[in-house]
């Protein structure tokens, strides 16, 4: 399917953003295991079910996107955003974090 470069961009903000989404859900998600001191079992349990909603929300975005079809950019704007979250922002959010530990 062709898509105009302004589609392709627009659609790769979006993987972009998602991927920042999902991983500040994903650290909030570890801060309350952290905050409520879950057992192992329940954190693994915890985790599965976090993954299996973001493959779906993905999978979601995918399809209504590209009828399902699985493209490359997208996917690494995805990754991007996740990676990018993680070197930049994850940082000032664990200091701050720490600094209400106390």
């Amino acid at each position: 399917m062709f898509e105009s470069n302004v589609t392709q961009a627009t659609i790769a903000i979006y993987y972009f953003i998602a991927g920042i989404c999902f991983s500040i859900l994903f650290d909030l998600f570890l801060l309350s295991q952290k905050i409520f001191g879950n057992p192992k079992w329940l954190i693994i349990l915890e985790d599965t079910i976090f993954w299996i909603i973001v493959t779906i929300v993905i999978f979601i975005m995918n399809f209504n996107m590209f009828n399902g079809e699985i493209i490359g950019y997208p996917i690494l704007t995805l990754a991007i955003g996740v990676a990018l979250y993680i070197i930049i922002i994850r940082i000032f959010i664990k200091r701050n974090l720490l600094k209400l530990d106390k």
